[in-house]
C-alpha cells in the first residue's frame, strides 16, 4: 500500500473587494491578470457579482452542477490498472463523491473557473477507519499566482500565498493541490472578467451618469413671473399677516388634490400680473444610456452565457441556437471538472486507497436535455405524411426512416407503403336514417 497522505490546512487568503472602480483601475487589474497575477482581477471579478446579470448568468453556467438532484449522476468504471479492483473503486467513488466535493465547492470551482480561468484548492485528507478520504477545500484565488521563477527555483509554476504570508508551490496531482485549468496551460487568459470587466463597469458608471440626469432632467422645474409688489403685506381671513407671494405660493402645496391655480393680474390695467409655467426637457438624449447599458449587458451575456440575452447567439438561430449553446457550455464544463477532479483527488485516492491509481473511476453528468416528445410525436406525422409521396417515387424509405430513429421492424418497404395507398377503402357504413315520427326505424 501507498504511504500515509499528507494531509495539511492553508488559511486562505482574503482581499477585501473594493467599492469603487475606474477605468484605470479595470484596465491596470486586467493588465496584471493577463500576466498570471490575479489579486487584483480577482478583486473585479467579486465586484462584477454585484450585477444582477453576472450574477444570474454565473448561476446558469453552475446551479446544475453544484446540486446532486439537479443532472443525473454516476461514476463510470475505469479501463485502466487492475481490472479485479476496477467495480470496487467505481462503487467506493460514487458513495464518497459528494462528501469528498460538496456541492458548495463545486459552485465556487465553477465560479472562478468562468470568471478567472483558473480555481484553486488543497486536499484535506481525513481517516475513516482504515480508509483515507480526501475532501477538496475551496481557496479564493486572491493568492494565486503563475510566476517565471516560481520557489526554490524550480522554474516557471504556480505559487499561493496563504493568509497567514507563507508561499507554498502548488503542484497538482501530489495529492495536496487541486488546480483547475479547463482553458489548458494559460487557462487565465480564457476568463471571462477580460471580455466583461470593462462592459460591467461602464454600465455601472451608466446608470450613475443616468440617475444624475434624471435628477437634473427628469423632474420638471416651475418657472415663475412675479409682479413687483409680490412682496406687498396682506392680511389673511384669519388675521394672519402674510405676503402676496407667500399666498400664490401656498397654492402649490394643494396642486395634487387642486387643480385649479389662481395667477392675479396687476393692480391696473397694464402692469404685469403673475405667471407660472412648467419648464421640461424636450430632447431625447437619455435614450443613448439606454442604449448603452443594452450594449454591456449583451456583451457581459455574451461573455458569461455564449449569447445575447434579447435576440440569442449573435449569427445564430434563436431559440434553438440558445438552447444549444446552453448545452455545450454545461456539457464542456461538466467534462472539464469531472477531468481534473479524476486526475488531481481520485487518483491520489485510489493509489492510498487500492495501491493503483489507474482504478479511479471517472464522474458523468448527464447534461443532455430531456426529449420533447411533444415535437417528436409531430414530426413523425409529418414523416408519415411525406412518407406516402416518397414511396410513389420509389425512394427507399429505410434510410429516412432510420434517421428518425424508427426501428428497422417499423420500418415499411416502399412497395408496402404504395400497396397500401392503392388499396380501395372500405366502404362507410350507411347511418340510420330517422322515419316519419323522426325516430330511427327499427332493424329488421
Amino acid at each position: 500500500m501507498a504511504t500515509r497522505p499528507r494531509s495539511v490546512r492553508l488559511q486562505p487568503l482574503w482581499v477585501e473587494p473594493l467599492s469603487d472602480w475606474t477605468v484605470a483601475q479595470v484596465r491596470g487589474a486586467l493588465l496584471e491578470h493577463e500576466g498570471g497575477k490575479f489579486r487584483t482581477s480577482s478583486r473585479l471579478a467579486d465586484a462584477m457579482g454585484r450585477d444582477a446579470d453576472v450574477a444570474g448568468a454565473l448561476a446558469t453556467r453552475t446551479r446544475a452542477l453544484a446540486s446532486r438532484s439537479a443532472l443525473p449522476f454516476r461514476v463510470e468504471a475505469s479501463d485502466q490498472g487492475d481490472g479485479r479492483k476496477r467495480e470496487a473503486a467505481r462503487r467506493r467513488m460514487e458513495e464518497l463523491w459528494w462528501y469528498s466535493v460538496p456541492e458548495d465547492v463545486t459552485a465556487a470551482l465553477m465560479r472562478d473557473a468562468i470568471l478567472m480561468g483558473v480555481a484553486v484548492g488543497y486536499l484535506q485528507w481525513e481517516a475513516i477507519g482504515s480508509e483515507w478520504v480526501p475532501r477538496v477545500r475551496w481557496l479564493p484565488t486572491h493568492g494565486l499566482s503563475w510566476e517565471r521563477y516560481a520557489l526554490d527555483g524550480g522554474g516557471e509554476g504556480w505559487v499561493y500565498t496563504t493568509g497567514d504570508g507563507k508561499r507554498e508551490r502548488v503542484t497538482p496531482g501530489d495529492g495536496r493541490w487541486l488546480l483547475h485549468l479547463p482553458g489548458g496551460e494559460r487557462s487565465w487568459m480564457t476568463g471571462a472578467v477580460r471580455t466583461c470587466g470593462l462592459p460591467w463597469l461602464m454600465r455601472s458608471l451608466t446608470y450613475r451618469d443616468w440617475v444624475r440626469y434624471c435628477e437634473k432632467h427628469g423632474l420638471p422645474i416651475l418657472a415663475i413671473d412675479e409682479p413687483h409688489w409680490a412682496g406687498d403685506d396682506v392680511e389673511g381671513t384669519d388675521g394672519s399677516a402674510s405676503t402676496l407671494a407667500d399666498t400664490f405660493y401656498s397654492q402649490f402645496a394643494t396642486l395634487p388634490s387642486e387643480s385649479v391655480l389662481r395667477q392675479p393680474q396687476g393692480q391696473t390695467k397694464d402692469e404685469g400680473g403673475w405667471a407660472s409655467r412648467w419648464l421640461e426637457p424636450v430632447s431625447d438624449t437619455w435614450e443613448t444610456f439606454k442604449a448603452l447599458i443594452e450594449r454591456c449587458k449583451g456583451d457581459i451575456h455574451q461573455g458569461l452565457l455564449g449569447r445575447d440575452a434579447a435576440s440569442g447567439p449573435r449569427g445564430g438561430d434563436g431559440e434553438l441556437a440558445t438552447e444549444r449553446v446552453r448545452v455545450e457550455y454545461l456539457a464542456s464544463d461538466a467534462e472539464g471538472l469531472t477531468t481534473t477532479l479524476r486526475d488531481q483527488v481520485w487518483r491520489p485516492w485510489a493509489l492510498y486507497a487500492y495501491d493503483d491509481a489507474d482504478v479511479a473511476g471517472w464522474g458523468r453528468w448527464n447534461t443532455r436535455p430531456p426529449p420533447d416528445l411533444k415535437m417528436r410525436a409531430e414530426t413523425l406525422d409529418k414523416l408519415g405524411d411525406a412518407a406516402g409521396k416518397l414511396a410513389k417515387l420509389g425512394v427507399d424509405l429505410r434510410p429516412v426512416f432510420e434517421e428518425f430513429g424508427v426501428s428497422a421492424a417499423e420500418i415499411p418497404s416502399g412497395e408496402e407503403l404504395r400497396e397500401a395507398e392503392a388499396a380501395p377503402a372500405a366502404p362507410a357504413e350507411p347511418e340510420p336514417q330517422p322515419d316519419d315520427d323522426g325516430e330511427e326505424a327499427a332493424a329488421a
